[in-house]
């Protein structure tokens, strides 16, 4: 049996993560890298370059910035490994939230008193519910696992990046 090692990269910065607007942000398909974003990536792949890191496969949510993230790593370590996308990668769903400043919604009593209960299992949003954490948790689970089957069954030595 292959072995199976997983690289988890978080998306570079993003316009949403620099806005001083301070909003929630979740799913947000279309928020593009910054230039400090774009330096980030680069950067990460000169690192993984340098570590003599090399991929066997690629993933990414559906979103714009992580999709980014990953075309300027790539380029920076000189890789032309195709990114497979996944809808099932994407970060928490905020729900109705999407948008909404995030001192209007955190500063609720009835929020704060909901998180500090069972922070793990609130769902954010009013009209529109988003998902748990732990709803993302069992998502991710889900997905890994599926990958782990996946690279068992060749039987070959797996480092994917995610």
């Amino acid at each position: 049996m292959g072995s199976i090692k997983f690289s988890l990269v978080r998306h570079a910065q993003s316009e949403a993560n620099a806005s001083l607007e301070n909003k929630i942000n979740g799913h947000n398909l279309g928020t593009k890298l910054t230039k400090r974003g774009e330096a980030q990536a680069e950067a990460l792949g000169a690192y993984f370059k340098r570590e003599g890191v090399a991929f066997t496969a690629a993933y990414s949510s559906t979103a714009i910035r992580t999709q980014k993230t990953a075309e300027i790593c790539f380029r920076a370590m000189g890789c032309e490994l195709p990114l497979s996308t996944d809808e099932q990668l994407l970060e928490l769903d905020q729900g109705s939230w999407a948008g909404l400043y995030r001192d209007d919604i955190y500063n609720r009593a009835d929020v704060r008193q909901a998180l500090d209960t069972d922070n793990g299992n609130y769902i954010p949003g009013d009209d529109v519910p988003g998902e748990s954490q732990k709803m993302v948790a069992v998502r991710m689970k889900s997905w890994i696992e599926r990958k782990v089957d996946e690279c068992n069954d060749d039987g070959q030595n797996h480092h994917l990046v995610v």
